[in-house]
């Protein structure tokens, strides 16, 4: 039985499949193409219908039911019960344990060493690990400000400017699934997004400090949150906003470097 492919329409994937071809060695076709199903399906929160993903993809509807089934079978896809295609929960398991911090660190580091440079205050990564916001990278200035007792990887998804700024850009079921460590009204979560970064003055290890981060996104897709924390009152808010917000600006350019 020969393998179905995209009609006269078009021979590659040309919109939502984001495939970049490898130098020097000859990649799989087939294999872009399926990745490029499950890319977008990913990316339709309300799930796509064959001739959806046809027109997406601009393939052949019959090439695009093919891919789809393909996807349900191994287990990667399922359709609902208005006969529409989604991603199933081994996609979700499989992005739990991906650390985007690993592939980006070469971009990720020099940013934050610039901002601990400018502002003489730890700067943090943080991504969401389950319902957990989890600090993966950290860079300390070499002289600290002021004295800490160390630090935890794991930080609250409620309190913390890095677990506030995950949640309020994931989906409403990402925050229900982090209910039980508690999480804020949705107002706030609206106004974090509509600014672009979230403030929290608290206490943490004894001492009065501020924090800020801000939303890192990568492909089109929040991957992380950029934070800095320092003692209260040793630097304005705004200068601390306005340097994540700067900070943000060039890892988002370096990505697109990177792409093109």
């Amino acid at each position: 039985m020969t393998e179905a492919t995209p009609g006269p329409r078009s021979g590659e994937p040309q919109r939502g499949g984001g495939a970049r071809r490898a130098t020097g060695t000859p990649v799989l076709q087939t294999g872009i193409k399926m990745l490029a199903v499950i890319d977008a399906l990913a990316r339709a929160e309300a799930g796509l219908s064959v001739s959806a993903l046809a027109e997406r993809l601009d393939w052949a509807r019959a090439a695009a039911h093919q891919y789809l089934q393909t996807a349900v079978a191994a287990g990667w896809a399922f359709q609902d019960e208005n006969a529409v295609y989604r991603v199933s929960l081994r996609v979700a398991d499989l992005a739990s344990r991906v650390n985007p911090a690993k592939e980006l660190r070469p971009i990720l580091l020099p940013v934050m060493q610039e901002a601990v440079a400018e502002l003489g205050a730890p700067v943090s990564f943080a991504v969401m690990e389950q319902s957990t916001p989890v600090i993966v990278e950290r860079v300390e200035p070499a002289r600290a400000k002021f004295i800490r007792r160390g630090y935890e990887a794991r930080v609250s998804p409620r309190s913390s400017a890095s677990g506030q700024v995950l949640l309020a850009f994931s989906d409403e079921a990402h925050r229900a699934a982090a209910r039980d460590s508690g999480v804020l009204d949705d107002a706030v979560y609206a106004r974090i997004r509509l600014q672009g970064y979230a403030l929290v003055h608290s206490e943490w290890l004894g001492d009065r400090i501020t924090a800020v981060a801000v939303p890192i996104a990568h492909e089109g897709a929040g991957i992380g949150a950029l934070s800095v924390i320092t003692e209260q009152g040793a630097l304005p808010d705004d200068r601390l906003i306005d340097a994540m917000l700067r900070a943000a600006g060039r890892l988002h350019d370096a990505f697109a470097s990177r792409q093109s």
